[in-house]
């Protein structure tokens, strides 16, 4: 402290004022990165939250093409064909829009087992080309088809229900 008396007023005041500056910059620093945090944990939440509203958007998508489809296998492939191409293209604007929704990394940053759910419905949608194929082939008939579908339903609502053991951090 001796040092301090030696010095002039002008420098005895400054170096009084630094000891609550550098406690200043501290707190601030230290609020800065908290409300950083807040924001990055909220840009995730937003992006699940899409995600989501993606996912919802092609399952409803999808129960209308698994009904359109069922009409039209229960009809003999007569009838419902208007409506099925319909409903494969508004179903195929879901998937792609719910496929611009996902995470880029496939989900590995949410954790293995939301990866794990989101490759399985990835998978499950990539299946209807085959299974329209075969609805429109006739290889099929109305229970494997509605089994078909709602698997792929199944694998989509998996997905969201994953959503809610996804960590905060």
């Amino acid at each position: 402290m001796r040092f301090l008396q030696n010095l002039r007023i002008g420098r005895q005041i400054g170096a009084a004022f630094l000891l609550p500056v550098f406690g200043l910059l501290a707190f601030s620093g230290y609020v800065i990165i908290q409300r950083w945090m807040v924001v990055s944990d909220t840009s995730g939440l937003i992006r699940m939250t899409s995600l989501a509203a993606s996912v919802s958007a092609t399952v409803h998508e999808l129960q209308k093409e698994r009904g359109a489809s069922s009409l039209y296998v229960a009809s003999g492939r007569k009838q419902f064909a208007d409506k099925v191409a319909s409903q494969r293209k508004l179903s195929d604007e879901a998937a792609v829009r719910l496929e611009g929704d996902a995470p880029a990394d496939d989900g590995r940053a949410q954790g293995p087992a939301f990866a794990a759910s989101m490759a399985k419905a990835k998978t499950a949608l990539a299946g209807r080309a085959k299974l329209r194929a075969d609805i429109d082939n006739g290889a099929v008939d109305r229970n494997t088809l509605f089994q078909a579908y709602t698997a792929m339903i199944k694998a989509q609502l998996d997905l969201v229900g994953q959503m809610t053991h996804i960590p905060p951090d």
